[in-house]
C-alpha cells in the first residue's frame, strides 16, 4: 500500500492511517458483534474473511476505498504493486470462483 500511495501522492502518514483503519475495521474494533478476541481468533484462522473484509471496507484516502488500489494495480499490471497485493487478491478470488471438478465425456 505504501509503494501505491506514494505513486498516487498520498503521504506515508495518510496510508499509515488508512492500514491502521482498515486492520481495526477488520478486527472488529469498530461495529463488532462479537467479543474482539473472538473477532480476530476468527480473521486470524481465515485469511478469506480478512480479505473479504478489506476488499468491502468503506474506509477512504483521499476519496478511494482500498478495492480501488487493488483494481489500479491489476490494471496497470504493476509488479511493485501486485507484489504485495497477490495475497490478499488471490484470497478474494478463492471466495468467487469455485473450483470443482472436470466432467469428460
Amino acid at each position: 500500500m505504501m509503494k501505491i500511495g506514494k505513486d498516487c501522492g498520498i503521504t506515508q502518514d495518510e496510508v499509515t492511517k488508512f492500514v491502521g483503519d482498515l486492520q481495526a475495521e477488520c478486527l472488529g474494533a469498530k461495529n463488532a458483534h462479537s467479543p474482539s478476541s473472538d473477532r480476530m481468533g476468527i480473521l486470524l484462522g481465515d485469511n478469506k474473511v480478512y480479505a473479504q473484509m478489506l476488499w468491502t471496507s468503506t474506509q477512504k484516502v483521499r476519496g478511494r476505498e482500498f478495492c480501488s488500489f487493488i483494481n489500479q494495480a491489476l490494471r496497470e499490471d504493476n509488479q511493485d504493486y501486485l507484489q504485495d497485493l497477490v495475497p490478499v487478491v488471490r484470497a478474494i478470488n478463492s471466495l468467487c470462483v469455485g473450483r470443482s471438478q472436470v466432467f469428460t465425456d
